[in-house]
C-alpha cells in the first residue's frame, strides 16, 4: 500500500480506508522533546503489533519525528507529540480513533 503524502499546513482528507465521513488531518503545534510536561496522543500496543501500528500511524499522516514508541509510564504504546496544548492532542486522538485506533490523550513526560 502506498504511503499517503505528508499533511500540508491546510488539512486535507486522507481516506486510506472507507470511513463514514472524510476526516481532515489535524494541524499540529508541538513543543519539541519530552524534557517538560506536555500533551501526547497515545495508542496502547503489544510488542507483536508495534511495528504495524507505527506503519499505520505513518500512513495516516503523522510525521516521523512525532512518533515515539515508549514503554513507560503506562505500558507499551506509541506516543504522538509532544503538543503544547490539549486541543492539538485531542484533534489527533479523534482523527486516529476515526480510523479504528485506540488513541487517547495523556499529559506528562
Amino acid at each position: 500500500t502506498p504511503i499517503p503524502p505528508r499533511p500540508s499546513p491546510s488539512p486535507t482528507p486522507i481516506p486510506p480506508r472507507p470511513s463514514p465521513s472524510p476526516i481532515a488531518i489535524p494541524t499540529i503545534r508541538y513543543v519539541g522533546l519530552l524534557s517538560q510536561n506536555a500533551y501526547l496522543t497515545v495508542i496502547p500496543s503489544s510488542s507483536q503489533n508495534l511495528p504495524a501500528l507505527i506503519r499505520r500511524v505513518r500512513e495516516l499522516g503523522v510525521k516521523e519525528g512525532l512518533i515515539l514508541p515508549r514503554q513507560a509510564p503506562r505500558g507499551l504504546h506509541v506516543a504522538i507529540g509532544p503538543f503544547g496544548d490539549r486541543n492539538a492532542a485531542e484533534r489527533w486522538s479523534n482523527y486516529l480513533r476515526a480510523y479504528g485506533l485506540d488513541a487517547r490523550v495523556y499529559f506528562g513526560r
